[in-house]
């Protein structure tokens, strides 16, 4: 049975993401999307809005039918990101598997890069998917650089781009053991201690033979987009 009940991959393209996905997909009562463009980006700015609405000295006499701002004081932000949690549930999971489902989550390449953005989001997102797990996903830069539409830009720069990046990320991990995991591509291709590392924190079960077979399995990207900048 997983520790957590959703789990959310952060990484960067072409880094592995999608294998790390996969694998965990091997696990059983576990349901790992791919990417969602972070639909979840909108309803965080419509949550900062509405607390800022509330909580304006303006509005503190919302309840007069004249003011500008009627009804605003009731509005009730515990609902918004209950009903925003069933939502997103639903999103992720489809209804002939929301009985057998114990962990949902996804992977996503979208991110704030910088802090307090990045912290910011991530405690959004524990607010709205329960109990909640952030694995972060890394690949040695120069991998990266090389790879995709990465090495359509100079190297240099995304290599500073992505150490900026990660430092944020490791930063967030070092100061939250208790709900994150850092997982390395190259340590997932190895198939060594850390991934049997990362099932313990979820409290999954590992599976040598399909997650051996998930490992044999290209992760590419579809021929057709592979002269496209297009992240995966």
């Amino acid at each position: 049975m997983s520790r957590f009940q959703s789990l959310v991959i952060v990484s960067h393209g072409r880094s592995g993401s999608k294998l790390l996905q996969g694998i965990l997909n091997t696990a059983p009562g576990f349901l790992i999307r791919g990417e969602n463009k972070s639909f979840l980006d909108g309803f965080q700015l419509a949550h900062r809005r509405l607390d800022r609405a509330r909580n304006n000295p303006f509005t503190a006499e919302s309840s007069s039918l004249t003011h500008a701002f009627y009804g605003i004081q009731e509005v009730d932000l515990a609902d918004f990101l209950a009903g925003l949690a069933i939502i997103t549930r639903n999103v992720l999971v489809p209804p002939d598997r929301r009985e057998t489902v114990a962990c949902y989550g996804y992977k996503e390449i979208r991110f704030p890069v910088d802090d307090p953005e990045f912290t910011d989001y991530m405690d959004f997102l524990r607010k709205v998917m329960p109990n909640l797990a952030i694995i972060l996903n890394t690949r040695a830069h120069e991998g990266i650089a090389g790879s995709g539409w990465w090495s359509k830009r100079p190297t240099d720069k995304v290599i500073q781009s992505l150490a900026d990046a990660d430092a944020v990320r490791l930063n967030y991990v070092a100061r939250n053991p208790g709900h994150t995991f850092h997982i390395r591509y190259e340590d997932v291709c190895a198939q060594g201690d850390r991934l049997r590392e990362l099932f313990d924190f979820l409290g999954a079960t590992f599976l040598p033979e399909p997650i051996a077979e998930m490992l044999a399995t290209p992760h590419g990207r579809r021929r057709q987009d592979r002269d496209q900048d297009v992240p995966d």
